[in-house]
């Protein structure tokens, strides 16, 4: 059974890790983020190769359909995404197919196919 704790009780009796920040307290835990530039030379050069934006582009098509007895579902995409480092891109290539077939009033049998082709480029260097 996992132990539940009442927000309206008093935490000061409560262990330090149960026990949830102030809002003042994140952030100045966390202020040091707030300027890359504090953090050092180290970080800043990291940020180096890195685009400052990314592009994608997706692509979907869905055809469904059928009758009382049988219905099917296909759907074809494309995702082409720049990825954050300079030059990199991800390509991805997908089919689904979707058969269901009411056979009996108590028995309906479906089957699915995903076929799905990704590929990466990294940054020459």
């Amino acid at each position: 059974m996992l132990a539940r704790i009442k927000l309206d009780e008093a935490t000061s009796d409560l262990p330090a890790s149960l026990t949830m920040p102030t809002p003042q307290q994140v952030r100045l835990r966390y202020s040091k983020f707030a300027n890359p530039a504090s953090l050092g030379e180290r970080y800043r050069l990291a940020g180096r190769g890195f685009a400052n934006c990314t592009d994608s582009k997706f692509i979907s098509l869905t055809l469904s359909g059928g009758s009382d007895k049988s219905q099917y579902l296909f759907s074809a995409g494309y995702l082409k995404q720049d990825g954050i480092i300079i030059n990199s891109v991800f390509d991805r290539y997908s089919l689904g197919l979707n058969l269901d077939n009411q056979v009996t009033s108590h028995l309906k049998i479906g089957n699915s196919l995903n076929l799905t082709r990704s590929s990466t480029s990294a940054a020459k260097q």
